[in-house]
């Protein structure tokens, strides 16, 4: 909700969601200085020139959003170039890059895991505290019981510390639920995506 007694508003990054935050500002009637720090805007939707290539997108990227003034605003400004549709994700792991496990995980998921792995994965499920889960002062804390020791090695390690340039001890435990679920089945990357 906007404040009418705002006199300016800055917004921080020209990627999609600061231009179309910044739009949206603006059409609001509110004084909006969009602050971007690299030379061109789009962030993770822009483009680059590299050798005799003018136009490299920093994509493939998926948008996704509850709020439907701003999924207003990305089709008018950019329905060009969207595709829409329902996305299911996997994870790649093994030696090879020859291991794929669907993600977001789910129970049903753990099915396809070699029995072993699924004996040893279900007993740290059964063994996870919802106290500790509810009092995790840091990502690490609330992913280890969310989803275990076992599963948190796996696929929320590495590329979380790689992605956000900071270890899973230092993040603070607000990062992990909106990034971090464990569903009952297989579903599709956003199902359940509360819509207003």
């Amino acid at each position: 909700m906007v404040n009418k007694t705002w006199k300016k508003v800055y917004v921080l990054g020209a990627g999609m969601s600061g231009l179309a935050t910044a739009l949206r500002l603006a059409e609001l009637g509110v004084n909006t200085t969009l602050i971007e720090k690299e030379k061109q805007v789009g962030g993770l939707a822009g483009s680059f020139a590299w050798g005799e290539f003018d136009n490299l997108d920093y994509g493939p990227h998926i948008y996704h959003t509850p709020d439907k003034q701003l999924e207003r605003i990305w089709k008018k400004e950019y329905g060009d170039l969207f595709y829409e549709n329902e996305f299911w994700g996997k994870n790649v792991k093994g030696e090879n890059f020859d291991q794929y496990f669907d993600y977001p995980l789910s129970f049903e998921s753990l099915k396809k895991f070699p029995p072993s792995e699924q004996k040893k994965i279900m007993n740290e499920l059964s063994h996870l505290d919802e106290t500790k889960l509810a009092e995790a002062k840091s990502y690490a804390q609330y992913v280890r019981e969310l989803v275990g020791p076992t599963l948190m090695k796996y696929f929320f390690v590495r590329y979380p510390q790689k992605l956000w340039g900071v270890k899973i001890d230092e993040m603070t435990a607000n990062w992990a639920p909106k990034r971090v679920n464990f569903r009952t089945k297989d579903e599709h990357f956003h199902a359940g995506i509360r819509r207003k």
